[in-house]
């Protein structure tokens, strides 16, 4: 059981106030990233890495209104080459497929394929206008919030949970996962998560300018250990942890970027906020990744399942079962 459901809020926040971690609640951490806004820590007993101070409810509202944003057609194609393979892996699972929660369905694009399956489905998704999206659009079931402030709106067990790139959004990921396990059915309901990997090659060799760091929103950053530990610690037997290129751009296109935004960030004696449109939309930019991906494509045939081999690349995806 978690120490804090046992503290007073003043004491839960004076203990976040001097890195207490949230994984293993042990209150001694190290200096990871460090910028002039925003700095993440590292615990020096589990390696968890999550930010200090930790942003405020007004400062996320802020952020999320003013400078996040997902782009509906890069997110439509990721879904399309992502959500074939893990769909046939789930039916592997559950041949008469069932009920499937997704946990930040954005605009419904994942959810749609499921159901095309034959999947039960339904979604939360924060942000009110993608959430809108998925429900006239599309037809379906999403409700607009939080996981806490809808779920006496879903309809448990589930069979499935998917979340994809939320859990590093979250203030508590001990708590958010312990949700996904009691809205799950019992043995055998699964959790598939998404989200970056702290300990892949290009976040080490980009440091500070590695893209997926997005302060404030990402709260919580992984590597495999870690999130092992939470799954672990909220009740989930864990099935598989790998890591993957996913979302993110080649690691040759990611290395200049990261080049560039380091320059930048020197320059104006800050770190550069990924989440804000910057000079990473200009149309050189675009110039530049296509360029890339064709040096990188033969480079990468050898070099990403390698990385992948290593837990090195820079998005992990975990399946989880429930334990009993």
């Amino acid at each position: 059981m978690q120490i804090t459901k046992h503290l007073s809020e003043s004491a839960v926040k004076r203990m976040a106030d001097e890195a207490y971690c949230p994984l293993c609640e042990g209150c001694v951490a190290e200096p990871f990233v460090e910028s002039a806004c925003w700095n993440y820590v590292q615990c020096t007993s589990c390696g968890a890495v999550f930010l200090r101070p930790s942003p405020s409810p007004e400062e996320l509202r802020t952020y999320y209104n003013q400078s996040y944003m997902v782009p509906m057609e890069a997110y439509a194609q990721g879904t399309r080459r992502n959500a074939p393979p893990l769909l046939r892996k789930l039916a592997q699972k559950f041949p008469a497929k069932g009920k499937l929660l997704e946990i930040g369905s954005s605009y419904g694009f994942f959810l749609e394929a499921a159901r095309r399956e034959g999947w039960d489905v339904a979604g939360i998704e924060l942000d009110d206008q993608t959430s809108r999206y998925g429900r006239d659009r599309l037809g379906l079931k999403i409700f607009s919030g939080t996981l806490e402030s809808e779920i006496s709106r879903l309809e448990p067990p589930y069979d499935v949970i998917a979340s994809f790139h939320v859990i590093e959004h979250v203030a508590d990921p001990i708590r958010f996962l312990e949700r996904c396990q009691e809205l799950l059915t019992g043995k055998g309901g699964t959790l598939v998560l998404k989200t970056p990997n702290v300990a892949s090659w290009i976040a080490k060799k980009t440091g500070s300018s590695w893209q997926w760091l997005s302060a404030p929103a990402h709260i919580h950053l992984f590597s495999p250990g870690t999130l092992e530990l939470a799954l672990r610690k909220s009740g989930f037997r864990v099935e598989r942890i790998w890591s993957r290129r996913g979302d993110a751009h080649n690691n040759l296109f990611e290395l200049v970027c990261g080049a560039g935004r380091y320059m930048a960030s020197r320059k104006r004696g800050l770190v550069e906020n990924h989440g804000r449109r910057t000079w990473s939309d200009r149309w050189q930019v675009n110039v530049a990744k296509a360029v890339s991906e064709a040096v990188y494509y033969p480079l990468g045939l050898m070099v990403d399942p390698w990385l992948g081999g290593q837990g090195l690349q820079p998005e992990l995806v975990a399946i989880a079962d429930v334990r009993e």
